[in-house]
């Protein structure tokens, strides 16, 4: 069966307005910019408790939410995969609406005032979910390659070895080694040089 796929991004961002000085402060906003804040609303909306809400709610394809490791920015990577294209795309949004209650909630235990909150941006989100089934493909067809190699290139390879192996045998029988002369000391009695027949 396919897999559908569903994605969302979300960017998170700060307040722009700015307190006085005495005023209270938002704690979230000590963990480096929204970047601390990214990242701890992923582990909790990633945690067992909320996992089972999500699913509870009717939400059954499996998720993933993880900072982007490819954008410098606080941006929070969303995605849901399931064999139902339906499914894809409800636990994608149900997620997202999971990040946004999540965020507001920690904020709002923290005692950080309203207009101090951290926010989320949906850069981009599926309209539809995506049949994975071009990515499959592009596996098959890899796997098929290297068998066609397995399966011709190693027979050629092995033909073209025993080919040379009889050009060698054939050259051996029919070409002659030329003549054998074989040599010894001179004989101390006649003086002169005897072959191997004549001994």
């Amino acid at each position: 069966a396919p897999t559908y796929q569903a994605d969302a991004s979300l960017l998170f961002l700060v307040p722009s307005t700015v307190e006085g000085v005495n005023a209270k402060v938002n704690p979230f906003l000590n963990f480096g910019g929204a970047n601390g804040t990214t990242d701890i609303i992923g582990r909790i909306v990633m945690s067992t408790p909320e996992a089972q809400k999500i699913y509870a709610s009717g939400a059954r394809a499996k998720y993933s939410v993880a900072m982007d490791p490819s954008s410098p920015a606080p941006l929070l990577a969303v995605s849901a995969t399931s064999s139902d294209g339906g499914q894809a795309l409800r636990t994608m949004k149900a997620v997202v609406n999971d990040v946004q209650t999540q965020l507001a909630a920690v904020q709002t235990r923290a005692g950080a005032p309203p207009t101090t909150l951290v926010y989320t941006q949906t850069i981009t989100e599926s309209t539809q979910a995506t049949e994975l089934r071009g990515s499959i493909h592009r596996a098959l067809a890899a796997i098929a390659a290297v068998g066609l190699i397995i399966s011709f290139g190693l027979p050629a390879v092995v033909e073209a070895v025993i080919r040379g192996r009889r050009r060698w045998d054939a050259t051996a029988i029919t070409e002659p080694a030329g003549p054998l002369v074989l040599s010894r000391k001179p004989d101390a009695h006649s003086g002169g040089v005897g072959d191997a027949a004549g001994r």
